[in-house]
């Protein structure tokens, strides 16, 4: 059975084209932080500074989740301003590329599934 996604707050299913293109809408205007909940309960948070992004996967609400990690990266990023107003940083390991996440964005609406390429942990 297929998944239909949705921007926080929207009533609008969205593919994972269409939530990519509000992923960077978004980033555009000055929002860093972006969510998307399916109708199955599962939510998708992407927290990016345009460069590098932070995204998990969670399947219930209170889930720690998962999140797609760069096993290489070293450092730490931020610029990452979120809708409450707090300024975070992530460690590199804890994030991807901004084109990869956007990837698994992708794939997670479209095929429910990660896509093979990219690493991710397990918080749970």
């Amino acid at each position: 059975m297929a998944s239909y996604w949705r921007l926080q707050g929207s009533d609008s299913t969205c593919s994972g084209q269409v939530a990519t293109e509000l992923i960077r809408r978004r980033l555009a205007s000055g929002t860093c932080e972006t969510w998307f909940h399916d109708d199955a309960g599962r939510s998708l948070a992407v927290l990016t500074n345009g460069a590098r992004t932070l995204l998990i996967f969670m399947i219930s609400e209170g889930d720690p989740g998962e999140h797609a990690v760069d096993l290489g990266a070293e450092g730490r990023s931020g610029g990452c301003i979120l809708l409450n107003g707090q300024h975070d940083h992530y460690a590199n390991r804890d994030t991807v590329l901004f084109d990869q996440a956007c990837d698994v964005v992708r794939c997670i609406i479209d095929l429910d599934e990660w896509p093979e390429h990219v690493s991710r942990e397990v918080d749970r």
